[in-house]
């Protein structure tokens, strides 16, 4: 009896990791796409979780378009460039800020169909199948590295939106995003997580956000 209550809690925990209509990483404040909850300023703080210095990094070869699909048909980027005050969610607050260097570990999660096609915390249209991701301190647009510490598989990914915001998971990926570090099927996984500052730089400069 006792086993298969332990078997059921462990079927339960494993589907809520996994991407459904009926379910995601996020809170339902983030859910309804309202981010008026974002821009509070809060004097106290609870809680950062978050692990920043400022050092020199090192930038990668592997070579993806950021601007791609961004601007087509001479349109310019419909998404605007963000930092955000701070801001508090279930009791912990959360400061964004600009970064020289920016690296942690933690989980990462994905989100896919529930979210594609709406709006993003920066005014973006979320797609799914493009390498995008949500942090919650990270400015919005920017670059970062994303590391599969599981099996080494590693990306680059835009930060165009904010969360996650449940279980301390430290990003949330795009479906393709996902895919490509080969955890979709699995719902979560151990990462690291590298902000680009000259490659961020780069795409504000082409995107004509700087």
């Amino acid at each position: 009896m006792i086993s298969n209550i332990v078997a059921s809690i462990l079927l339960v925990s494993f589907l809520s990791a996994c991407e459904s209509p009926e379910s995601s990483f996020r809170t339902k404040r983030m859910v309804d796409r309202s981010y008026g909850h974002l821009d509070y300023d809060r004097k106290k703080y609870k809680k950062i979780k978050e692990i920043s210095q400022d050092s020199k990094i090192s930038i990668y070869d592997e070579e993806y378009n950021f601007e791609e699909n961004l601007t087509s048909n001479d349109q310019k980027y419909q998404g605007y460039y963000k930092v955000g005050n701070p801001y508090e969610i279930d009791g912990i607050t959360y400061v964004p800020q600009k970064y020289n260097y920016f690296e942690e570990t933690g989980q990462a999660s994905w989100y896919g169909e529930k979210f594609h096609e709406k709006l993003t915390a920066n005014g973006e249209i979320y797609n799914m199948n493009d390498l995008t991701a949500a942090h919650r301190t990270i400015p919005l647009p920017s670059i970062a590295q994303v590391t599969n510490l599981e099996n080494g598989k590693s990306i680059k990914v835009r930060i165009n939106d904010r969360g996650p915001f449940a279980n301390d998971r430290i990003i949330d990926l795009s479906k393709e995003s996902a895919k490509r570090l080969d955890f979709k099927d699995k719902g979560v996984v151990n990462v690291r997580v590298e902000y680009l500052a000259e490659e961020t730089e780069d795409l504000l400069q082409n995107l004509g956000l700087k």
